[in-house]
C-alpha cells in the first residue's frame, strides 16, 4: 500500500510497551481470552473478561463497572498497564479510571489513530523493503 497501515493491536501494544512492563488486557467474554493468550504470550502479563457481549456494551455504567472490576484484578496481578481488547470498548470515561487506580489505560482504536496522524504528518510508510509492491498481474 502507499498508505500507512495500522492495526489496532499492534499499535495498542506498542503504547503499552512504553508506558509499562507488564501489561494487562481486559477482553469482552471469557471465551475470548484463550485467542488474546495464544496471540500475545510473550507481550502481555495477564488476561480477563468483563464477561459481557459487544451488543450489550450500550449498558455504558454496566461496562465500565465491570471494567473497573478487571482493572483491580489486574492490578493485583502486579500489571501496571491496561489495554482494552476489543475495538469496541468506546464511550467509557477512560480519564476518571486512569486518575482512579493510577493506571494507563490503552483503547486499541485511539492508540491507532495517533500512531496514522503521526505516519501521516510525517510522510511515514512501512518499508518497500520489508513490504514490497506485489508484481503487476495481467488481468485476462
Amino acid at each position: 500500500m502507499s498508505i500507512p497501515v495500522v492495526g489496532l493491536r499492534e499499535a495498542a501494544i506498542s503504547m503499552a510497551r512504553i508506558l509499562g512492563d507488564r501489561i494487562g488486557v481486559i477482553s469482552t467474554i471469557k471465551s475470548a481470552v484463550p485467542r488474546h493468550v495464544r496471540t500475545l504470550t510473550h507481550e502481555i502479563h495477564k488476561v480477563v473478561a468483563v464477561d459481557m457481549p459487544v451488543l450489550n456494551f450500550v449498558n455504558v455504567s454496566e461496562l465500565e463497572k465491570r471494567i473497573e472490576m478487571k482493572i483491580q484484578e489486574l492490578i493485583e496481578y502486579e500489571c501496571d498497564v491496561v489495554i482494552l481488547g476489543c475495538g469496541s470498548i468506546l464511550n467509557i470515561d477512560i480519564n476518571r479510571m486512569q486518575n482512579k487506580y493510577g493506571i494507563p489505560i490503552i483503547v486499541p482504536l485511539n492508540a491507532a489513530v495517533a500512531v496514522c496522524e503521526y505516519l501521516m504528518k510525517n510522510n511515514l510508510k512501512q518499508s518497500k523493503l520489508a513490504y514490497p509492491y506485489p508484481p503487476i498481474k495481467e488481468i485476462k
